[in-house]
């Protein structure tokens, strides 16, 4: 089956489809569309994301197993994730404390990632207790993030 969304999308309806398309083709549809975003954002699609299937990508591809996601890497921010964790249920419990419901939503998860994501990386929170953007510091550029990751900006 073939259908047009904008771009080609194949539909594997069968388990021996799947098998063509997962197996057998496999490297005929590994690749991301090429678009601006991955042009300008990843310098010419220069990083694993965009990048194309070849030696650089499966290199690279080698890199990030063996040394960003092995077992031993993910054990060591184990405490980053259980803090987040923890805090988010924290934050959960105190807007209940008026008795009204509250419904855990795609924004309360997307800022749980964004904060074990970029305390890993960077090693301070996306968001403090309370607010959606980064403390400001006293001196130096601060980066702030906006909550839809669409608003990204260096003040100084």
């Amino acid at each position: 089956m073939h259908l047009r969304f904008g771009s080609s999308v194949f539909v594997g309806s069968s388990v021996d489809m799947a098998k063509f398309f997962l197996r057998t083709h496999d490297v005929l549809f590994l690749d991301r569309p090429r678009t601006a975003s991955g042009k300008h954002t990843t310098y010419n699609y220069a990083d694993i994301t965009w990048s194309p299937y070849g030696a650089y990508w499966r290199q690279a591809r080698r890199i990030c197993a063996t040394e960003l996601f092995s077992a031993r890497r993910l054990a060591s921010f184990e405490y980053i994730r259980n803090d987040e964790v923890r805090a988010l249920v924290r934050g959960l419990f105190a807007a209940s404390a008026s008795g009204a419901a509250v419904h855990l939503n795609r924004d309360h998860l997307s800022t749980l990632s964004m904060n074990v994501i970029t305390r890993m990386v960077l090693g301070k929170r996306f968001c403090g207790e309370g607010n959606f953007f980064l403390e400001e510091r006293k001196s130096g550029p601060t980066i702030v993030l906006g909550t839809d990751m669409l608003h990204v900006a260096v003040e100084n």
